[in-house]
């Protein structure tokens, strides 16, 4: 993982002013112009990405690619052992979604939203930390785009959808040892997994 500056947040603002005012191709293509490089490798709707690469060349004059190339990375001495814990019936997954999110209501995340606005006037829905799963339905909801209702049902179908990401991710893995959820005890197993290479 390459070393890379602090973020700008006066920078960060003003780019997502101008993502808003003048839209994603505009904002790629100025990318593009800067850094060949993370232009080609980032696409045009990967926002967060083209952002932060452009803040990281407006802020310090070097590219997000200079930044890599310049970081030698020597092997690890120690070997890379990737486990994933997988639901073998996505049925039941949807169904643990569905109570998480119920609960990340039941547990304050609209007060949470709110005490992030008034703490932080400057913040928006575009910000990155904003755009995770269940802040941005908040966000929605609290500007008056739908009712309670249909904030839990975005989250829900917004947190299924990141998850059925995340699996088809795991799937491209190489070298992944998999351990079902259901098990009945899946740390024991990890460590049994583990065991193996010691």
């Amino acid at each position: 993982i390459a070393v890379l500056p602090p973020t700008n947040i006066e920078i960060q603002d003003k780019l997502i002013e101008r993502l808003k005012t003048e839209g994603a191709q505009s904002i790629h293509a100025l990318l593009n112009q800067v850094d060949p490089e993370s232009g080609q490798r980032l696409h045009q709707n990967d926002t967060q990405r083209v952002l932060r690469a452009l803040e990281v060349f407006l802020s310090t004059g070097k590219t997000l690619s200079a930044y890599w190339q310049e970081q030698q990375h020597s092997a690890c001495a120690y070997p890379f052992i990737k486990i994933a814990l997988i639901p073998e019936n996505i049925s039941t997954a949807n169904e643990y979604i569905e109570k998480r999110f119920e609960q990340m209501l039941a547990d304050g995340l609209i007060d949470e939203v709110k005490m992030l606005q008034a703490k932080y006037p400057k913040l928006d829905i575009e910000h990155t930390s904003q755009r995770a799963v269940g802040y941005r339905q908040v966000w929605e909801y609290l500007r008056g785009d739908y009712d309670l209702k249909t904030l839990r049902d975005k989250g829900v179908i917004a947190t299924r959808q990141y998850a059925k990401r995340q699996r088809t991710w795991l799937r491209s893995e190489t070298d992944l040892h998999t351990i079902p959820v259901s098990t009945s005890a899946p740390l024991a197993e990890v460590f049994d997994f583990l065991k193996t290479y010691f």
